[in-house]
């Protein structure tokens, strides 16, 4: 009988002291609860700071993409700089090679004067051969004078060739037009029997 109820007080006391353990542990879950309670409160915060960490990745992401934006405006500037600056040397080159290839305006009618001037001189030549070679064969003297040389003005020799002087008997218009007359004191410049005319001289 007294080892049974010594077995009866070691239960109390077990029981006693699960009691006990079991309060402590209760009252250690409520200040874990309070602990959660309270974390559970602080999320908010925390959130804010989760918030602003993971803002603040976002703004170095925006900072970090304005960077490369000023970055590559930095660079794309030069580039359409560089574009720009072989355009304009294409277009210099262009309009060099325009200018070495197409003659210009003063150039090409310097050109076309000249071309008409070698024309009225070979009219001009063929004009004093059939009217004036027989008596200045090659503007030298024969039935007339010599008049290679002579160095007159156009003005003059056209009122030669129209008047007649001395033994020359003048040569009206219908034998030798005005313009075949234009042609002859284009020739006769090659003579050096006329001046003041050709391409330089705009005549």
């Amino acid at each position: 009988m007294g080892r049974g109820r010594e077995v009866d007080v070691v239960r109390v006391i077990a029981f006693v002291l699960g009691w006990l353990a079991g309060c402590g542990g209760a009252g250690g879950a409520e200040p874990t609860e309070g602990a959660t309670t309270a974390g559970a409160e602080r999320a908010p915060g925390d959130e804010g700071s989760a918030a602003t960490g993971a803002d603040a990745p976002v703004g170095a992401d925006t900072q970090g993409m304005g960077a490369n934006e000023a970055g590559g405006g930095t660079g794309s500037g030069p580039t359409a700089g560089s574009v720009e600056g072989g355009d304009a040397a294409a277009g210099a080159s262009g309009g060099a090679t325009q200018t070495a290839t197409t003659p210009s305006p003063g150039t090409g009618g310097a050109e076309a004067a000249g071309a008409d001037w070698n024309e009225r001189v070979a009219r001009g030549r063929r004009a004093f051969q059939r009217r004036c070679d027989s008596c200045h064969p090659g503007g030298d003297e024969d039935v007339g004078p010599r008049i290679i040389g002579k160095n007159w003005t156009a003005e003059r020799m056209r009122a030669q060739v129209r008047r007649g002087s001395g033994r020359m008997r003048p040569i009206p218009p219908s034998r030798l037009s005005d313009a075949d007359l234009e042609d002859l004191l284009a020739y006769l410049t090659t003579l050096r029997a006329v001046r003041g005319l050709g391409p330089q001289a705009g005549s």
